[in-house]
């Protein structure tokens, strides 16, 4: 039914834009891949997507739950926002970080990285080949959580002046992996992951 909804747009020159939220912290595998396997189906309809990651706004009540344990990260906004070193490196979010929820996290770091950088990379690589990324889903019941992350682990966390270049590198890896591990055998990209 979404796909007939994105084709009716398409067919009146609307680009729909379909967004989905994947939570770093608290999202089952399976969940995960249902929303890379919903983007990838809307891309393929011609939508325009946007893989975010859920935000705790100040003043929300999930937000105001884990308020007294957020602690700073500069993570979010270096990997996902296409900004300036002086927004990533903000001072007061280092002295406050419950008040600026793209600075914060409550858990160590580690625990949400890998998603996080997943993200990230989905967004751009189901946007660019969503053909492919559906052959790719079509192998197994966590095929795009485990290409996505063995992709985000493939790839070092971009220094500032390598930001423009990130997304041709991330679709590049794309490209290797598959044509390596789809060219003749079923798909056996890694192990349990996430």
């Amino acid at each position: 039914r979404l796909a007939k909804t994105i084709a009716r747009c398409r067919e009146v020159c609307i680009l729909p834009t379909c967004a989905f939220i994947i939570d770093l912290f608290d999202q089952k595998r399976n969940d995960v891949e249902a929303v890379l396997r919903t983007a990838t189906m809307c891309a393929m309809a011609g939508a325009a997507i946007r893989i975010n990651v859920l935000t705790r706004y100040p003043g929300s009540a999930i937000a105001n739950r884990f308020a007294k344990k957020a602690k700073f990260s500069d993570l979010k906004p270096r990997i996902l926002l296409d900004c300036p070193g002086v927004v990533t490196s903000n001072s007061l979010a280092t002295e406050h970080p419950s008040l600026f929820p793209f600075h914060a996290t409550e858990v160590p770091e580690g625990d949400w990285l890998l998603r996080l950088r997943m993200s990230h990379i989905a967004q751009n690589i189901i946007q660019s080949f969503p053909d492919d990324v559906a052959e790719v889903a079509s192998s197994g019941d966590h095929a795009l959580v485990e290409l996505f992350a063995k992709l985000a682990m493939e790839l070092p966390i971009p220094a500032e002046a390598d930001k423009p270049s990130w997304k041709r590198l991330e679709r590049e890896l794309f490209r290797s992996t598959v044509d390596s591990c789809y060219s003749e055998q079923p798909p056996n990209l890694i192990g349990a992951v996430a």
